[in-house]
């Protein structure tokens, strides 16, 4: 069981920080942005979720809760940068709101969409969805409809 735990923690540490670095520096990924997708799809896959539903360590469920939020807050500035600019673009977007759009739609909603598959093939997601997690996806939600 300590093993599946380390591993779990190393899988859900790995994936969390990868996710914010990605989020942070989008602009220093470039051409790469299709690889780190990828990574970040693999890595969603590799979660063990049966870990996260029994572990009541802080220490395990808050790197993905800490995701969730910022998938969330994320969701919710494109949304947000969309509907400033929409109205005054007159077909001209913003570099910031490009970047945005182009994070959002490489990166962070395939990692979501994997992410969501991969708990939902596993039966967990009433299990990990809870709780702060669940606040954050409510609000991914909101933001996409």
């Amino acid at each position: 069981m300590v093993l599946c735990l380390s591993f779990f923690f190393l899988t859900s540490s790995l994936f969390c920080k990868l996710a914010a670095l990605v989020r942070h520096r989008i602009s220093l990924i470039g051409d790469e942005a299709s690889a780190v997708s990828s990574c970040l799809r693999i890595l969603a896959q590799a979660l063990d979720a049966r870990i996260l539903t029994t572990a009541s360590s802080e220490s395990i469920q808050m790197p993905l809760h800490s995701f969730f939020e910022a998938a969330a807050a994320d969701l919710e500035m494109t949304v947000g940068k969309i509907a400033e600019t929409l109205p005054h673009s007159r077909g001209q977007l913003s570099k910031g709101v490009v970047n945005t759009l182009n994070y959002t739609t490489s990166i962070l909603m395939p990692t979501l969409t994997s992410l969501f598959h991969h708990l939902a093939n596993q039966n967990y997601g009433v299990d990990v969805l809870v709780g702060g997690i669940q606040v954050s996806c409510y609000k991914i939600l909101s933001s996409l409809y």
